[in-house]
């Protein structure tokens, strides 16, 4: 299957998401540490990750700290036994630092749930506590369903977490024909831009995960240069590195976020930049936004995760096929292996 065919996935999956995680949840005894909670994971983990995290912060007055594995190691290296509590991210559960994270938890007394496409996969079997997210088969580089899914997985952990139940009510639907809606836009955009040597991609709060995940799916499918900035910091000096070919996609989740967007947005287009706003507020569309029929969040507003990620899959696909890449294969396909950063393929 290709990662099109992946993206259209989406929906469905996310059916079977809310159907089988929640049970799995509730048979893990409850979650309620003490100490700081670790998220812990890396790439498209990672940023999923980023983007509960505001969320599971008002959840636990003791915080909530994101880190990668190779960062988790470094500041857990001299800590005594205790009661720590970790949750381990990983989709395809290869990660070879993922794993000895995992074990190192455990080593140190922690509590370390593990979230993963995989039970038996190395992490999968690294773990004592694992909640499997039914995926499907996703046997590419560039996650887009595995990434999606996990974002609901994180969202229905902090609901259980908050004795909340997550509903979707039509938002499956309404993605559905998001997809279908914005594979137009996506085509657009790439036929604009193509020839677009560089994607600043800015966002704030939970949508910096956005951004993070956006950059990392153009640089992955397409091997077009694409960056990551929160929106406020980007302000600061960032534009200068922009040129006539280079382009901005600003996400923007809250009204405020959007007047900033939308700012920079008139900014960057006077100085002969392109910039589109990809604006999921019921702010009035200004001459900058990508005009898409958004779902409605109104039973949980963190489902825009889900939602912003669809254009930008679409557009790496598109700018990748206009380059003459295989979205699947990536630039460099052994990259991961070549890295060291894999234990193999999950069993």
């Amino acid at each position: 299957m290709t990662v099109d065919e992946f993206i259209a996935e989406q929906p469905e999956v996310l059916e079977a998401v809310l159907a089988e995680v929640p049970g799995q949840l509730a048979r893990l005894e409850p979650i309620r540490p003490v100490r700081p909670l670790y998220l812990v994971g890396s790439g498209s983990s990672m940023n999923a990750l980023v983007g509960v995290e505001p969320l599971l912060g008002r959840l636990l007055p003791a915080g909530v700290r994101v880190r990668g594995p190779l960062a988790f190691l470094a500041e857990t290296a001299t800590a005594r036994k205790g009661k720590g509590f970790a949750v381990f991210l990983s989709q395809t559960g290869t990660g070879a630092a993922t794993v000895e994270a995992v074990m190192r938890a455990a080593s140190l007394g922690w509590r370390a749930p593990v979230l993963t496409a995989s039970r038996n996969s190395p992490v999968g079997r690294a773990a004592t506590e694992t909640v499997v997210i039914p995926v499907g088969p996703e046997p590419v580089g560039p996650k887009t369903k595995g990434y999606t899914a996990s974002l609901l997985a994180l969202v229905l952990l902090a609901g259980a977490m908050a004795g909340r139940e997550i509903r979707l009510g039509d938002f499956t639907a309404q993605l559905s024909r998001l997809i279908a809606y914005a594979r137009g836009i996506a085509a657009e955009l790439a036929e604009l831009r193509e020839g677009c040597d560089y994607f600043m991609v800015l966002g704030q709060e939970r949508h910096y995960a956005t951004a993070r995940e956006a950059s990392l799916k153009i640089s992955e499918m397409s091997g077009v240069a694409a960056a990551a900035f929160e929106t406020e910091d980007a302000f600061h000096g960032r534009f200068h590195g922009l040129s006539s070919f280079s382009a901005a996609l600003l996400v923007s989740g809250s009204a405020a976020q959007y007047d900033l967007a939308a700012a920079g947005a008139a900014v960057l287009s006077e100085l002969g930049i392109a910039a589109r706003v990809l604006n999921l507020t019921d702010s009035l569309p200004g001459p900058h936004d990508l005009a898409l029929p958004w779902p409605t969040t109104d039973t949980c507003a963190e489902l825009d995760l889900i939602s912003a990620i669809v254009p930008f899959q679409l557009l790496a696909c598109e700018l990748a096929k206009r380059r003459g890449v295989s979205p699947e294969r990536m630039r460099y396909p052994d990259l991961s292996q070549r890295l060291r950063i894999a234990t193999g393929l999950a069993a």
